[in-house]
């Protein structure tokens, strides 16, 4: 029989549309598994008594707690995947503050602890995970082929395109790279242009050749637009630090499958992957570094072409979608058969009572007790939401309240979409 296949997440993300709600649709609509999808605020009981297996991406939020307990009592085997190191975030800014509060750690470790199978996606986040749990593997993430479509050529004056892609809408990284950026605008302003996908630096508004497209949530949609427009040139900065160590190298799967020649920071998430000359430029973190890399490729055509095609070769042949599919489908499989035991959840009931989760005030009402009623959680999940949109208004401006808006629209119709695909899989596959 098919096993019934559950992903809880805590939002939807690319994240999690890459890693895990992807692979687990592809292999309902493959007719491996049976799946549901689910936002952890919004699991029910039946879900869980639904369900083989559990599979969880960034969950660290305490305040599902409650159905955390459900599935550790249930002796539901669950999959752990996350492509992030929070235990090494800095805390000088509002998402590092949020993931790195002491109630979410206290979490993460628990949820890494009692996994059946963790998933990982770089050495420092093994090393880190594997001192709560020996069952661990490291995974290499991929390229939705499906979604790229043909690019388009440069126009007739041959303009190059440079693009600099990230989520973070207040971003530092792109500090490496701003000095040396302004002097390519002002030494090449006729035949480059710069687009900040994500990001929109004030500094650059006033460039004519300079080009900004928001953040969406889709990531079909955003790599369909990334492979559409046919950049040339794409800067991926990197510091060199346990935390930015711990990510992916998503940036050299994207700009590898588009013909796009990257530069890379010099930081082993690129260096293990980017062949320097071949698939890319690796560059050390000064202005000079960033600003003859650039020079490079935008005057040696033959270079940059070359790296594009190599680049691209590299990314077809280590990156494949389904071969990322078919390894969660063997590890879903060896899960349910191997599943660990003797799982002490009582001491998880503890741990909700600890100084460090009633220190909490958006949490306190919830965590006093294991087994809240709805109305209670309910009450404390709104008001946290609309403190949080409160304190957004004052910092950020009626701009933030917009994205927040935004991203909470685009979400629930990305959910929408996501169930309706495997609904209508299910009853047309299945007739009675």
């Amino acid at each position: 029989m098919k096993p019934n296949i559950l992903a809880i997440v805590p939002s939807i993300i690319p994240s999690t549309i890459i890693d895990v709600i992807t692979p687990v649709v592809d292999l309902h609509c493959m007719g491996q598994i049976v799946a549901r999808v689910v936002l952890e605020t919004n699991v029910r009981k039946k879900d869980l008594q639904w369900c083989d297996l559990a599979v969880l991406c960034r969950n660290t939020d305490p305040q599902t707690g409650q159905w955390f307990l459900k599935l550790l009592q249930s002796n539901i085997p669950y999959i752990y995947d996350i492509d992030d190191n929070f235990f090494e975030l800095p805390s000088d800014t509002p998402i590092g503050r949020y993931h790195t509060a002491p109630e979410r750690l206290n979490m993460l470790r628990e949820y890494i602890r009692w996994a059946d199978l963790v998933r990982v996606y770089s050495k420092p986040m093994f090393e880190q995970s594997r001192s709560l749990n020996k069952n661990i593997i490291q995974a290499t993430g991929p390229v939705d082929w499906r979604l790229l479509t043909p690019r388009h050529n440069s126009n007739d004056r041959d303009i190059i395109k440079i693009v600099y892609a990230t989520s973070r809408v207040n971003d530092t990284l792109s500090e490496l790279f701003k000095p040396a950026l302004r002097l390519i605008l002002k030494k090449y302003h006729n035949q480059v242009e710069v687009y900040f996908l994500g990001y929109n630096p004030p500094e650059f508004k006033i460039y004519p050749n300079v080009f900004f497209k928001p953040l969406t949530l889709n990531y079909g949609q955003y790599l369909h637009y990334f492979s559409s427009v046919g950049f040339d040139i794409g800067l991926a900065p990197l510091l060199d630090d346990v935390f930015h160590r711990s990510k992916t190298n998503l940036k050299v799967r994207e700009y590898g499958a588009c013909h796009i020649a990257g530069i890379y920071s010099n930081v082993d998430v690129y260096s293990t992957t980017v062949t320097n000359g071949e698939t890319g430029l690796l560059v050390e973190n000064n202005s000079q570094a960033w600003l003859s890399a650039m020079e490079e490729l935008i005057e040696n055509r033959e270079l940059r072409m070359h790296i594009q095609e190599q680049a691209y070769r590299f990314a077809k042949d280590n990156f494949s979608h389904i071969a990322f599919n078919q390894l969660w489908y063997q590890q879903m499989i060896q899960t349910l058969q191997h599943p660990r035991e003797n799982k002490e959840y009582q001491n998880i009931v503890s741990l909700f009572r600890q100084p460090d989760y009633q220190s909490s005030s958006s949490h306190n009402a919830f965590l006093k007790l294991p087994y809240v009623s709805h109305g209670v959680w309910l009450y404390n999940f709104l008001r946290k939401k609309f403190t949080n949109l409160i304190s957004g208004l004052k910092s950020e401006g009626i701009d933030y309240l917009m994205r927040a808006v935004g991203f909470r629209l685009e979400t629930f119709w990305m959910l929408i979409k996501i169930r309706l695909k495997l609904f209508f899989v299910k009853t047309t596959s299945s007739p009675d």
